[in-house]
């Protein structure tokens, strides 16, 4: 193609990185798109993230990564290896914040995701908020035996509901749930 010089190396070094193998490729049980997102995100220079109910993945503890993927993984039944195998690739992604030239990362984070620390986090509650007779608001609530739930305030304030444990879904015991109330 009588192609020479900065262009002709500039053409090397990119039919050469072609043919180099992403490390997500050891994951081929991972879903295409989440793939094919991962292959994108390593060739990427910048990103933008917003966050409105969790901390971006990038930026995640493998504990607050773990509690992230296992609430999605009891939604959608993962078994505990494949959760273990998302965690480990989510802990791969963060590496590139740590490369040579790392990725340059812009994330916005609702504040509210700010206050929910790398505790566990509610799968199941059954809340109701009731008008009382004196015109107080009075919120009842059981959470069938998951860590507690997170009550975000009408002024901002976060505050755990420690109350209300219930025995776990599936059980097959009749026993009445407890409320709690606030």
């Amino acid at each position: 193609y009588e192609i020479d010089g900065p262009r002709h190396d500039d053409l090397i070094a990119l039919a050469h990185d072609a043919a180099q193998r992403g490390w997500w490729e050891d994951y081929r049980d991972l879903p295409s798109p989440l793939a094919d997102f991962i292959a994108l995100e390593s060739e990427a220079t910048a990103a933008r993230e917003w966050g409105s109910t969790v901390i971006p993945g990038l930026l995640q503890s493998e504990s607050y990564a773990r509690n992230v993927i296992g609430g999605w993984s009891d939604l959608a039944t993962l078994p505990p290896q494949e959760l273990e195998r998302r965690l480990e690739v989510r802990m791969r992604r963060r590496e590139l914040l740590d490369a040579p030239t790392p990725l340059e990362l812009s994330a916005i984070i609702d504040e509210a995701v700010l206050h929910i620390t790398d505790v566990d986090m509610a799968t199941m509650i059954l809340a109701r908020i009731e008008e009382t007779h004196d015109g107080q608001w009075k919120l009842s609530w059981t959470n069938a035996g998951h860590p507690p739930p997170l009550l975000i305030s009408h002024d901002g304030l976060a505050d755990y509901l420690t109350d209300g444990h219930g025995i776990l879904l599936g059980t097959g015991s009749q026993k009445p749930r407890t409320d709690a109330t606030a």
